[in-house]
This record gives structure tokens, C-alpha cells and sequence, in this order.
């Protein structure tokens, strides 16, 4: 390792420090690894498995469809709830029992955002992504819908307090729509992919552009009864439809609610148990 220092250890500079640079940047370069990878880059950059990002920062997914073949869509469903679970349990460990956003790394680091935003006069767009109900289910499972709707009003409140150019939107897509609610392939169908999501919290760049349609384009293509602009004076009013909604769902899908249920125990039932008794 000290060969490849500039200064020796009594800090005398070394003559011709660059050679052991050059030789590293050579073994690194010119081996057969650095050329297996480069191969493998160019062979597989056209296969509609390999991971890609377009032009617009989206990753299309294509590599879903192999997921899905492999072990079928509602495996992957299932795989995410236990790690959504356990990344929201992480989160209740982390806060403990504080309910005050502004205390938190998140509310600090949100707050100098709008005022950025606000004071560099730009537009800003925030959404709560269309989330496949089942990623609801969970968060209502772990005792945290009240804690959604307190944020929400938290947003909303910040809005109201750093956008003085009235250039700030916040929209909800989370829910039940007929999109968020899209049926799970059973156990063991590895032939049916889903049209709009690719597990609870990932959908489909097809869902996507519908949102992105919603927010520019109100009234357009994919507006029917999803996503809403929440604003001071119909946030109560969706908050409630939203709880009507979900009531609603899990009188229609017993089936689901028992699964996520059970799902969410299985991630992590000790941390579960202590964490949701408080």
C-alpha cells in the first residue's frame, strides 16, 4: 500500500510517484475482468432484460417480465411487504414515539427545499406516488394512517407557509382507484404480468405517464377518480373519502386484508409487537 503513496513516511516526495499510478489505473484497465465486463456491457445494452434508464430519468422496468416468469408477480408482492415492513419498522425505531415532523433529518431537509424553491422562483410538483393498495394495507397494519394523514397536513401546512409565488402543488395518487387496486396474479401464474404495478411500492412507467398526464394535462387521459390535488380546503374532505375508501376495500377483499396481515407478522413479529403496542 505505501508504494503507492506520493511522500514517503518521514514526508520526503518520491521520485516518479506517477508510475504507481499508472500501474494501478493499467491492472485495472487492461486485465481480463475490465474485459469480460466491457463485453457483457455491449451484448446485453440491447436485451429487453438488462436494467435501463430513458431519456427522461425513468427506468422503464423491462426486466420485470423475467422477474415475473421466474417466480410469478405475486411472489414478488409478497417478498416487498415483508421489506416494506421491515424498512417502515426501521423508521418507527429510528423516530420512537416523536409525531413532529419538523424534529426529524426528513422535515429539516424538506423545509430548505421549499425555501430553495421559493426562492429561486421554480415550480414544484409533489406526489404521493400511486402506490398498490396492498403498500396501504401495510401502512394501516403497522397502526400508521393517522401518522399519513398527519403528514399530509404537514405538507400542506409548509405549502402554505414557504410558497409565496403559489408555484407549489401536492398531489395524492395513493388509494383505491381501479389503479392502485389492481388485482395480484394468484400463487404459481407465471404467465400474467401486471398492467400498472410491479409490486407494492413500484409501478409501471404506463402508470406513470397517466400521472404525469393528471398533473399537467387536469382532465385528461387517466383523470377518472385518480389522484387529487390537496389543497387547505378539500383536504378534510379526501382524508375522510379516503378512509371511506379503504373501509370499503376491506370489506370487498377480506381475502387480501387477512394476507397482508399475516405477511406483515411474518417480517418481523417482535418488533411488531412492541412497537405497535405503544
Amino acid at each position: 500500500m505505501e508504494q503507492r503513496f506520493w511522500v514517503t513516511r518521514s514526508g520526503v516526495s518520491k521520485p516518479w510517484p506517477w508510475v504507481g499510478f499508472l500501474r494501478d489505473a493499467a491492472t485495472s484497465l487492461i486485465s481480463l475482468d475490465a474485459l469480460i465486463d466491457s463485453v457483457k456491457t455491449v451484448i446485453f445494452q440491447k436485451s429487453n432484460l438488462s436494467g435501463d434508464i430513458t431519456n427522461l430519468g425513468f427506468n422503464p422496468l423491462r426486466e420485470g417480465g423475467a422477474y415475473v416468469r421466474a417466480k410469478g408477480q405475486d411472489y414478488w408482492f409478497r417478498d416487498k411487504t415483508g421489506t416494506i415492513t421491515k424498512i417502515l419498522l426501521g423508521r418507527i425505531e429510528k423516530n420512537g414515539d416523536n409525531t413532529s415532523f419538523d424534529q426529524t433529518e426528513g422535515g429539516r431537509v424538506f423545509e430548505e427545499l421549499l425555501k430553495y424553491t421559493d426562492n429561486m422562483k421554480l415550480n414544484l410538483y409533489l406526489v404521493v406516488p400511486p402506490y398498490h393498495s396492498y403498500y396501504v394495507e401495510i401502512i394501516d397494519n403497522l397502526e400508521l394512517s393517522d401518522a399519513f394523514d398527519r403528514w399530509k397536513l404537514y405538507v400542506l401546512d409548509k405549502i402554505r407557509k414557504y410558497d409565496t409565488g403559489n408555484r407549489m402543488q401536492f398531489w395524492d395518487f395513493s388509494g383505491y382507484s381501479k389503479y392502485n387496486a389492481e388485482p395480484v396474479p394468484v400463487a404459481g401464474d407465471k404467465t400474467t404480468i401486471m398492467k400498472w404495478h410491479a409490486e407494492p411500492g413500484h409501478f409501471t412507467w404506463i402508470l406513470g405517464d397517466r400521472v404525469i398526464n393528471r398533473i399537467f394535462r387536469e382532465g385528461g387521459q387517466g383523470s377518472e377518480n385518480f389522484g387529487i390535488r390537496l389543497r387547505p380546503t378539500n383536504i378534510q374532505a379526501h382524508l375522510k373519502a379516503f378512509r371511506e375508501k379503504r373501509r370499503k376495500y376491506r370489506e370487498s377483499h377480506p381475502q387480501v386484508v387477512k394476507l397482508i396481515n399475516r405477511l406483515v407478522r411474518q417480517a418481523n413479529p417482535t418488533n411488531l409487537t412492541s412497537l405497535t403496542a405503544k
